[in-house]
């Protein structure tokens, strides 16, 4: 029997994370797309658009953080060796997408985003440990 630890299996790994930002910028739009044509509808466009400067902000970190666990854990779910740093990668790769984000954000949404980013490595380890 084979003591080989196994290769991190990068292409699942990129995959999974990619889908996890892909999947927060959905839920962003969809988001948006209900509340102007449905929830808002009849109201001001200032009111419109007070939504859409908001809730980017808080739906982004929470879902990026959300979709990088469930990717990690799901990206690990068939490995049986180095399972945490599967996750971490994951959230390596969350990261790495947040970060032109990051350098193009205001000053003061900065620590916003390197909250995010730290706390989508921790969700990725957390989630490769699940």
């Amino acid at each position: 029997m084979s003591t080989a630890k196994q290769r991190i299996r990068f292409g699942r790994v990129i995959a999974f994370g990619v889908l996890a930002e892909l999947a927060t910028f959905l839920v962003i739009v969809i988001t948006l797309a209900v509340h102007s044509r449905i929830i808002a509808a009849g109201q001001s466009q200032s009111v419109i658009d007070d939504f859409a400067r908001q809730a980017p902000a808080v739906l982004g970190p929470l879902g990026g953080i959300l979709f990088t666990l469930i990717a990690a854990i799901l990206a690990t779910r068939p490995l049986t060796d180095r399972i945490r740093e599967h996750g971490a990668w994951v959230g390596v790769v969350t990261a790495a997408i947040t970060l032109p984000m990051l350098i193009a954000s205001t000053p003061a949404d900065r620590p916003l985003y390197l909250a995010a980013i730290a706390l989508k490595l921790v969700a990725g380890v957390m989630g490769g440990g699940l």
